[in-house]
């Protein structure tokens, strides 16, 4: 049995400016991202779902070497 959340009612900003409308998280990684309906049918009927209201998503920087220090 996997950790599968699905996530919807967003704005989602990707990289390569197409947007999504939901993703999905497996185990702490994304492993989907597009469109809900695909979305819904990868996650499968077992998958927990988070509303997120309307919310914008943008995905998050991690500076594992600290090179933020160096500014």
């Amino acid at each position: 049995m996997t950790n599968r959340t699905l996530y919807t009612n967003a704005t989602i900003f990707t990289a390569d400016g197409t947007g999504a409308e939901a993703f999905i998280v497996e185990e702490s990684r994304f492993s989907y991202v597009g469109t809900e309906a695909d979305a819904r049918r990868t996650a499968g009927p077992d998958a927990a779902e988070v509303d997120l209201a309307g919310g914008f998503v943008l995905p998050g920087f991690v500076d594992a070497h600290t090179h933020l220090l160096m500014m």
